[in-house]
């Protein structure tokens, strides 16, 4: 979620008038605009003093504790009751509980939003956050009243899948199918219980981790998402990788998927996505040689021009293939290099502030204790 107005037009379904304090409106605005949700609790807590203004104080604090605390949507929803105008709440809602990693809640509200205000473009949009939640069912019994279109045909390939549960990890399932899928179950297993081990906690809500054939490029369009050239992307607790690839390559992509998604423990809210990439590439590389496991040479790509600065603007920015895998390549060279001179722990709580609102590099400076020029000399003279 982008801007305050969006929210600011969701609190206003909430609100007994059309009409905000100036101020307590440009508070909420900038709050939202800058992901600041702790700012946000303040601007509801002074919203709340404004008469006639509770359930839109409420509703400013329920996103702000959402993001903070990672809370369930459900309860939200409920309050919403039947009001048609709660689609907009709803809506804005799913856009932050996504940003937050909880892709099912995000489905529930889009379907509920589907529910009060019918037709066959929101059951789409709803079918499609079912999709990134990797409730391809839901997504089918939602869009059958629609017919057979083309969308219904591709969802039903993928609710076919065979999915495998894990005899020692309850909350971990896997599908694949084909040459190696018995490999791939063992390869997701050992990756599991190496994160299990490192964080000293496993995924309560569940894992599921999907090699089928073209299953990236499908699941990401299918999704309403943009993923060319991906061979592995993660959605919350639902790990798809491609399927097709060198064994080597296949378990790298594994791990790499799995940090993400534990990383998102750490730091439910998430932060810049090139910053995530730099963590999961540390940390899966960090365990596979833990574990005796050594990893491939990264490959080469066109260099990237900039430092910490030019990364930050690089997820506001339109990157074709070649500059997004310039961008990951050189962020994952950072992120690996201050780890192995400060620490996983180190990078980790730099990517974990930066997803509380602090500036990257800000916080790369704060945790290393050198300046940002310090910073960067030493990373550029490191071989």
């Amino acid at each position: 979620m982008r801007g305050g107005a969006a929210l600011t037009a969701a609190l206003l379904c909430l609100a007994p008038s059309r009409a905000f304090a100036t101020s307590v409106q440009e508070r909420v605005a900038s709050a939202v605009a800058g992901h600041n949700y702790r700012l946000l609790q303040a601007a509801a807590a002074e919203l709340a003093l404004v008469p006639d203004y509770g359930p839109a104080a409420a509703a400013a604090t329920d996103f702000a504790g959402l993001a903070l605390r990672g809370e369930a949507a459900a309860s939200h929803c409920r309050a919403m009751g039947e009001r048609a105008d709660a689609t907009v709440y709803l809506t804005e809602l799913s856009r932050l509980l996504e940003r937050s990693l909880r892709f099912e809640d995000a489905a529930r509200c889009l379907v509920r939003a589907s529910e009060l205000a019918p037709s066959p473009e929101r059951r789409a949009v709803a079918a499609r956050a079912l999709l990134r939640a990797g409730l391809e069912a839901e997504a089918s019994t939602l869009l059958a009243p629609d017919g057979d279109t083309a969308l219904l045909a591709e969802v039903d390939g993928l609710a076919g899948r065979q999915v495998v549960s894990s005899d020692q990890w309850p909350e971990l399932r896997w599908a694949a199918s084909g040459e190696g899928a018995e490999g791939f179950g063992a390869t997701v297993e050992v990756a599991y219980a190496a994160f299990v081990s490192a964080t000293g906690g496993r995924l309560a809500d569940g894992l599921l981790v999907e090699r089928l054939e073209r299953l990236v490029r499908l699941r990401t369009r299918l999704a309403g998402l943009s993923a060319e050239g991906a061979v592995g992307i993660t959605l919350g607790r639902l790990v798809s990788v491609e399927a097709g690839l060198p064994m080597a390559l296949e378990r790298e992509v594994v791990w790499h998927e799995l940090a993400h998604a534990f990383v998102a423990v750490r730091a439910p809210y998430g932060g810049p996505s090139w910053l995530g990439e730099a963590v999961a590439f540390a940390w899966s590389r960090t365990l596979l040689q833990a574990v005796g496991i050594t990893s491939a040479p990264a490959a080469e790509t066109m260099a990237w021009a900039g430092w910490i600065a030019e990364l930050e603007q690089s997820d506001a920015a339109v990157l074709d293939v070649p500059q997004r895998a310039a961008r990951d390549a050189f962020s994952a060279r950072l992120g690996a290099w201050f780890a192995a001179r400060f620490g996983l722990e180190a990078l980790l709580s730099v990517y974990a502030a930066s997803s509380q609102g602090e500036p990257v590099e800000a916080a790369f400076a704060r945790v290393s204790g050198l300046s940002s020029a310090e910073l960067r000399a030493a990373f550029e003279a490191a071989p």
